[in-house]
């Protein structure tokens, strides 16, 4: 006879098959990682990027500016 206090819980073990988990599709495996792979696409431009901003600056500024550009000229002052 199982006799039990208002509040309290039995610790009676249920032996028995694991729960099956839940397998997600191949469509739902690819969309979870499909952030971390554009993440790492922009991380990868960006560093060709600084790699590239940081040959120019060695060069010394000799790389095409804003304003050396022939239709973005600024106005002439008279």
């Amino acid at each position: 006879m199982d006799i039990r206090k208002e509040g309290e819980m039995a610790s009676t073990l249920h032996a028995g098959p694991a729960p099956t988990g839940y397998r997600a599709s191949e469509l739902q495996r690819y969309l979870a990682r499909l952030p971390a792979l554009l993440g790492a696409l922009v991380a990868l431009i960006g560093f060709i990027l600084a790699g590239g901003g940081t040959y120019l600056a060695a060069l010394g500024g000799a790389g095409i500016t804003f304003w050396s550009a022939p239709c973005f000229s600024p106005p002439a002052i008279s």
